[in-house]
């Protein structure tokens, strides 16, 4: 079972999504996470959280940025944008 996104976290994520570019908002707050020591999977499992818990509530470009970091945490993307060096299986 994962842990919940922290209110910290959550606070940054939700301040992201309402930014005119969503994506890159975001992408700066999983560099950051990753820049302070999260790891693969709990960055993985709290993008995760964030898209199910915006399913229905989310514009399709709120989706789409949230999907496309997922990527780059996952490792489903050019080599040069993945935020770490192993691909996850999920």
């Amino acid at each position: 079972m994962t842990k919940p996104i922290d209110a910290i976290h959550k606070s940054q994520l939700e301040a992201a999504l309402k930014t005119p570019d969503p994506f890159t908002a975001l992408l700066q707050v999983a560099r950051s996470m990753n820049d302070t020591g999260t790891s693969q999977l709990e960055m993985c499992a709290i993008f995760s959280e964030l898209l199910e818990a915006m399913q229905g509530n989310a514009t399709e470009q709120q989706d789409d940025a949230i999907r496309d970091v997922l990527d780059f945490i996952v490792g489903w993307c050019s080599p040069h944008q993945k935020l770490f060096d192993t691909y996850l299986q999920v």
